[in-house]
């Protein structure tokens, strides 16, 4: 289900015209879950559009293996070094996300206990500021 905010966090990305990709350890299902909330999807549709929607259970891999970051990388045409990469879990995604260059940013509404990561609270908290 989604969270309130993913809308919001979301319309951030598409505002500032930033590249995205969705990368998730799921069911095979995380594309058709996206697309029928309005959330998100590759190409054209109701939601963000993005280029890539890799799941795990489709590519064959999991986080916290870097190697289920490559098609999305692929896809977006950027370096693993240029990235974010947000999510909600320190053991699959910061770990994951390190392993594969990315820069992580822990989704933790509630708070975390670690300091060798960036936190957001919620989506739009992790969308960067514009630069100059």
């Amino acid at each position: 289900h989604p969270t309130p905010w993913a809308r919001a966090g979301l319309a951030a990305l598409e505002s500032r015209g930033l590249p995205v990709a969705v990368v998730s350890n799921s069911d095979g299902t995380v594309e058709q879950s996206l697309r029928r909330h309005g959330l998100a999807q590759a190409g054209a549709g109701d939601g963000l559009e993005v280029a890539a929607v890799v799941d795990s259970a489709v590519v064959g891999v999991a986080k916290p293996d870097p190697g289920i970051f490559a098609p999305a990388l692929e896809a977006l045409g950027v370096a693993a070094e240029r990235c974010l990469y947000v999510g909600d879990t320190v053991t699959y995604d910061v770990v994951g996300a390190r392993a594969a260059g990315l820069q992580p940013v822990h989704l933790a509404p509630t708070g975390c206990q670690s300091d060798d990561h960036a936190h957001a609270p919620d989506l739009p908290a992790a969308v960067p500021a514009p630069g100059p």
